[in-house]
């Protein structure tokens, strides 16, 4: 009997164990949802908070309460650094940015994709290129110039020199 006994003991300390390990388990899994469900409480919070935040800032940019001044301001220069930064960018691709709805625009587009407005910068980067280029054969023709006219003097000194 006394190893039935044991046997019964350690069945039942096993089973403790599996209770406790299940209820471990369940409360570490609650645990987890709970903290995304919080998580997305937060992600959700801020947004809602930056919503106002916009909003704020649309409805008052142009008489804010004397405690927020400095910020409006802070927002105001971050929005003209992005617009200088998506003007380069787009610049990069013979792009501007349509002033009326702020797409991207090409060039070679005379008008908005977008909204219609029309491209004040239509062609503008094929009128740099072609000034360029004759700015370029410009600057070639007077160095061969200058080049020639060095090479004459030179020749002329050595002539003279006879």
């Amino acid at each position: 009997m006394d190893f039935r006994d044991q046997f019964h003991r350690m069945s039942e300390t096993t089973s403790k164990l599996t209770q406790n390990i299940e209820e471990a388990s369940k409360k570490a899994s609650a645990r987890a949802r709970i903290r995304r469900m919080m998580s997305r409480c937060k992600s959700d919070l801020a947004e809602v908070y930056q919503e106002i935040g916009l909003k704020y800032y649309a409805e008052n940019q142009r008489d804010p309460d004397q405690s927020y001044v400095g910020l409006f301001e802070q927002v105001t220069d971050l929005w003209m650094q992005m617009d200088t930064l998506k003007a380069e960018l787009a610049g990069l691709d013979h792009a501007t940015i349509c002033p009326s709805c702020g797409a991207k625009v090409d060039d070679l587009q005379k008008f908005c994709p977008e909204c219609g407005c029309k491209n004040v910068s239509y062609g503008k980067w094929q009128s740099e290129q072609r000034t360029a280029s004759a700015d370029t054969k410009d600057a070639e023709s007077t160095i061969q110039g200058t080049e020639k006219s060095v090479y004459k003097t030179t020749v002329e000194d050595v002539c003279d020199d006879d």
